[in-house]
């Protein structure tokens, strides 16, 4: 039977309806057992209660295979608006939630946030995405530049995990893991429209983003936007 269950990871809060913890992190009861996830960065899991009245959770308990998740962590990543409600990061749940932490002794903590803030290049890579799209609609018809015309480039501010899937189902059991490093140039290979980029550290032959959730404007610097040749 699938509960209400968390997990930190990545600097991720992650909330989704599972049978056990590591699910969420694409593991197995012997991964467990045999300690990968130690080599993951998991900061702990709970439990939670959603309130739809209020649109609220409730954030309490702890995670069996990864321990309980410190209150410090948690607010770190509603602070931050990481907050998803599946493990591919494609749905934030931040727009007007509230929540809140529950400790053993029952005592609530609200966790305040004020996420808001300006995203220059996120505006611009998102702006990029859609321009043609744009220009169709408004029956434009001289060409525009868009996000097919350019390949663009980073580099990282912190190690990020990078997933990389083989292709063959399931996708558990199936991918590969290692750390793009502080510094890495990365290629941005999508931009969402939940705010987030996927990046890959992969550029001699890109297939797909090795990682989500990237933030544009902090978790990336030194941009290059180097024009497509036609």
């Amino acid at each position: 039977m699938k509960h209400p269950k968390f997990i930190i990871k990545d600097g991720n809060l992650i909330l989704m309806k599972v049978e056990y913890h590591r699910e969420i992190a694409f593991l197995t009861e012997s991964d467990v057992e045999n300690g990968k996830h130690r080599s993951l960065d998991i900061k702990g899991g709970g439990w939670f209660i959603y309130v739809s009245q209020s649109n609220k959770f409730i954030l309490q308990g702890k995670s069996f295979d990864f321990g309980a998740a410190r209150l410090e962590d948690i607010k770190q990543c509603v602070n931050a608006g990481r907050v998803y409600s599946n493990n591919l990061l494609t749905h934030t749940i931040m727009e007007g939630t509230k929540f809140e932490y529950r400790n053993e002794a029952g005592e609530i903590t609200p966790l305040e946030y004020n996420y808001i803030r300006e995203y220059p290049m996120f505006t611009k890579l998102w702006k990029l995405s859609s321009a043609r799209g744009n220009a169709i609609l408004s029956g434009e018809t001289e060409p525009v530049k868009s996000w097919w015309d350019y390949e663009i480039y980073a580099k990282t501010k912190n190690d990020f995990k990078m997933t990389v899937w083989n292709g063959n189902h399931p996708v558990e059991g199936n991918c590969s893991y290692h750390t793009c490093k502080a510094g890495t140039r990365v290629r941005i290979w999508m931009v969402s429209r939940f705010g987030d980029v996927g990046i890959t550290d992969n550029l001699i032959n890109p297939k797909g983003y090795g990682a989500r959730g990237i933030d544009a404007d902090t978790d990336l610097y030194d941009y290059e936007f180097i024009e497509v040749k036609k």
